[in-house]
């Protein structure tokens, strides 16, 4: 019955709004409550109750039947089902998305997704569905963040992308995630531990050619980076991980503008206390850091924040005698580039003349 009510409903908005008028919920209900042991017939009536939830109005009144708490008591008694726990998630992802946070709370769906996610850790349907759940639940109030946070979701969200440091489809809600959850004391905390700091630059590395994975990781290293105190920041990896976001995705103002911000706050001499001055990595990584600056500042001539930062980052690198020569690759590119925004932008002279000033006196 509820798969036919699904395929009735299709892809016709005006058919799923008759089913709901037509008393279609309520039957869908009550199959669930006579069927309370059954999987495989509580999964078929969850994705009926998602499929019918089309407008607030039809998501108050699925919530206001007892849709959410039936859903996630159904979910607390079938733990163990990765059929019943995927499709409920996916159907609370979509009815809970604007339903009275009382009838939410009543339902104990932050524990539940929690359960959920903890128990089927390595399973990469259902951390997609639990952390898009999660996210669109995070991004209602900033209460809704601290009980998340209270309900132990940290963790998982963490663990997931430790899990499924491959799946960009996990990553992105779980990076979302951080990014809404860092105000919190315990989040900011977790997110300068070295860790954390190494898990997530290894997973936005692992997934650069991505450009979500490359905007939302660049957004959370940049939170990351305003956050620590460490005058390391983001580590060697994070530096890397950016520089090889910009070389990807070099025609995407939004990235671009993220990595300079971020280049302007980090510096990879740095890291050169603990590595040879004569690390071929080290050289590597800061040439192409240039190479990627200036790349920005020609692609993005007209944005202020991108040339601004842009040059913060070459300025800081010229402080230190063993970045000339990687200045100095570049040299004749800087001075056309440099030379422009000063035009363009009188108030990035100084710090464009401290470079070019640089360069010359060698």
């Amino acid at each position: 019955g509820c798969n036919i009510l699904r395929r009735l409903g299709g892809n016709d908005l005006e058919m799923k709004l008759k089913i709901v008028e037509a008393d279609g919920v309520d039957a869908i209900m009550n199959i669930m409550i006579s069927h309370g042991e059954k999987a495989n017939v509580l999964s078929e009536a969850f994705q009926a109750l998602s499929c019918l939830s089309v407008d607030k109005t039809s998501r108050n009144f699925i919530a206001q039947q007892g849709g959410v708490m039936v859903i996630a008591n159904s979910m607390k008694m079938l733990a163990d089902s990765v059929e019943l726990q995927e499709t409920g998630l996916a159907a609370l992802c979509n009815i809970a998305s604007d339903v009275e946070e009382d009838i939410l709370e009543a339902s104990d769906i932050y524990a539940v997704v929690n359960d959920s996610l903890e128990r089927h850790a390595n399973e990469a349907a259902i951390q997609r569905q639990g952390l898009a759940l999660l996210y669109n639940l995070s991004v209602r109030s900033g209460g809704m963040s601290s009980k998340l946070m209270s309900n132990g979701c940290l963790r998982n969200i963490i663990k997931a992308v430790e899990n499924h440091r491959k799946n960009p489809k996990v990553l992105s809600p779980a990076l979302s995630m951080l990014i809404n959850l860092s105000d919190t004391e315990e989040c900011c905390k977790a997110l300068v531990e070295e860790k954390t700091i190494n898990l997530i630059t290894n997973a936005i590395t692992l997934n650069v050619e991505n450009l979500k994975i490359a905007i939302v990781g660049c957004n959370i290293l940049s939170v990351m980076c305003q956050k620590s105190t460490n005058k390391r920041k983001i580590g060697f990896g994070g530096i890397e991980a950016v520089v090889y976001a910009m070389m990807v995705h070099y025609s995407s103002e939004y990235v671009q503008d993220l990595g300079c911000g971020i280049l302007s706050r980090c510096s990879s001499h740095s890291f050169m206390s603990s590595r040879s001055l004569l690390d071929i990595d080290m050289f590597d990584i800061n040439c192409k850091m240039v190479e990627v600056i200036l790349s920005a500042m020609s692609g993005f001539p007209r944005n202020f924040q991108v040339q601004n930062n842009a040059i913060i980052a070459l300025s800081n690198m010229s402080k230190f005698e063993e970045n000339i020569a990687v200045l100095h690759t570049e040299h004749a590119r800087m001075e056309i580039v440099l030379n422009k925004t000063m035009a363009r932008f009188p108030e990035c002279q100084r710090k464009c003349k401290e470079v070019l000033e640089v360069l010359v006196a060698v």
